[in-house]
């Protein structure tokens, strides 16, 4: 399978449950850090649904997802070009460049589920089990990016 990524021009949106939204609104970085079984951060890729705007597009990945979406929860967008500028910058100033990229990684349909031609992964970002505090500072940085 070879790797799609996504043009630096395009949107994602990552769902962020409720325990990770602040008081002032802003997102908790752990929102973007690596979870145990996953190989990238999952998100959606607005322009998959063609040239509509953005809440018709996040309608139709609410439609699609398979997790348990909260009403108090949130959909953050995401910049492909800006997030990952920003993040080469910013930890090239730490002395260690994360270069990530934003992957396109269909889900099939399922006995419950419709398939999703809209989900994508953020790739590249450090795995917790190896180094946490720089993942938790990388998941910051693009938290950063919202």
């Amino acid at each position: 399978m070879s790797v799609d990524s996504l043009s630096n021009d395009h949107h994602v949106v990552r769902y962020v449950k409720p325990s990770l939204i602040d008081d002032d609104d802003s997102i908790d970085g752990s929102a973007f850090v690596l979870r145990e079984e996953e190989s990238g951060i999952s998100v959606n890729w607005l322009e998959a649904f063609g040239h509509r705007d953005s809440l018709e597009a996040v309608q139709k990945i609410r439609n699609l997802s398979r997790l348990n979406l909260s009403n108090n929860g949130s959909f953050v967008k995401l910049n492909v070009r800006a997030t990952k500028d920003y993040l080469n910058r910013m930890s090239a100033k730490r002395g260690r460049i994360v270069t990530i990229d934003f992957i396109k990684s269909p889900l099939e349909a399922t006995e419950k589920f419709k398939s999703d031609q809209s989900h994508a992964e953020i790739t590249g970002v450090p795995n917790p089990r190896e180094d946490e505090l720089y993942a938790v500072f990388v998941g910051d940085l693009i938290a950063q990016c919202i």
